[in-house]
This record gives C-alpha cells, sequence and structure tokens, in this order.
C-alpha cells in the first residue's frame, strides 16, 4: 500500500468517539482537514452542536457549510473563524504548521490525531512543544489503523500508535498528562 500524496487517511468512527468519551467540547466545532468526511460524520453523531467540516481539495466538497463539507478552504490560509473548537486529523507532513494555525484561532479547545512519533521530533522539542505543549495525551492502548481514503483493499492492522493531542483555553503550558484510551470500545 503506498502513501497517498496529500495524506489523506480515513478516521476510523471509533477513534472519535473515544475521544468524545473522554473530552467534551462545547459549542460549534470545525474540522479543517476534512477529506472525504469521515471525522466531521463521527463527531455529528453525537456532538449536539454544529460540526463544520472544510477541506482543502475543492473534490471533496459535501454541499455547504451547514451540511456537509465545504471543499477549496486553506486553513493554513484563512482568516474566518468557523468553530469555537479545532478537531481534526492533519496531514502528517503539515501538521506542526496546522497546530500553530489552531493555537493562532485561541478557540475554547483543539484535538488533533496524530502519530504518536509526533511527539519526539527533536525540532518540536525546542519549538513546537516548548512554545505550545498539549494539555492532556490520550494515547490509543489499542492500535487505530487508518487507511488511505480512496483503499479498497483487505484490512488488516498496523504497527502505527495514534494519541489524540488536546490543547485548551485559557492556555498555560504545562506539562500534558497522559491517558489511555481503547478504540474497540467504541466499535
Amino acid at each position: 500500500m503506498t502513501r497517498p500524496t496529500d495524506d489523506d487517511y480515513s478516521t476510523p468512527p471509533e477513534a472519535v468517539r473515544a475521544l468524545l468519551s473522554v473530552e467534551g467540547f462545547g459549542g460549534a466545532i470545525w474540522e479543517p482537514c476534512a477529506g472525504r468526511g469521515v471525522l466531521a460524520d463521527a463527531l455529528r453523531e453525537k456532538h449536539r452542536d454544529p460540526v463544520y467540516a472544510t477541506t482543502l481539495r475543492r473534490d471533496h466538497g459535501r454541499g455547504n457549510a451547514m451540511a456537509g463539507i465545504v471543499g477549496g478552504v486553506d486553513f493554513l490560509k484563512t482568516d474566518v473563524k468557523l468553530g469555537r473548537n479545532v478537531v481534526t486529523n492533519p496531514p502528517y507532513f503539515n501538521a506542526e504548521l496546522i497546530i500553530r494555525r489552531a493555537v493562532h484561532f485561541c478557540p475554547v479547545k483543539i484535538a488533533m490525531l496524530l502519530n504518536i512519533k509526533f511527539w519526539a521530533g527533536a525540532a518540536r522539542s525546542v519549538g513546537l512543544w516548548r512554545d505550545f505543549p498539549p494539555v492532556r495525551v490520550h494515547v490509543f492502548a489499542d492500535r487505530v489503523t487508518m487507511y488511505p481514503a480512496s483503499y479498497d483493499g483487505p484490512k488488516g492492522t498496523t504497527t502505527e500508535n495514534h494519541a489524540w493531542y488536546i490543547w485548551e483555553w485559557p492556555y498555560h503550558p504545562v506539562p500534558p498528562t497522559l491517558h489511555h484510551l481503547n478504540s474497540r470500545d467504541f466499535r
């Protein structure tokens, strides 16, 4: 299986349900890297406030901002804040820029689904993690398997570990607390 050039991996709904079992989000949520909308749809299953979904690719739009996904929106360039919270599974190659952009909006809460290896970057240890460490990290004890959105082959398990990284406002840089989640409890 080859890596998609745009890092378009679908987020399993159980990973979102697990997040919502431990984190509350008061108000609207903005999913700025929505791709085909799997994460946004899972948020809409449980979250009572609006979920706005945008994506960079124009061909992924499914309607308007109130019902689906708005394509052609570059989160890194927009100045329009669509929700009090930002929840996404960002493309790994752009994740730090997306986190910093989300921080720029000073939302109530940010949740980013990232590979646990993201914590280990040498440049991030003196940059992002010094400037904006998350307040909580929810590590999946079981492995959350994500496939390229267009993948249609046999499904298996992964050797990768993922976690939800959480930031809250008012922001106070403190060492993050670590917690465990099990996605299998939410299938």
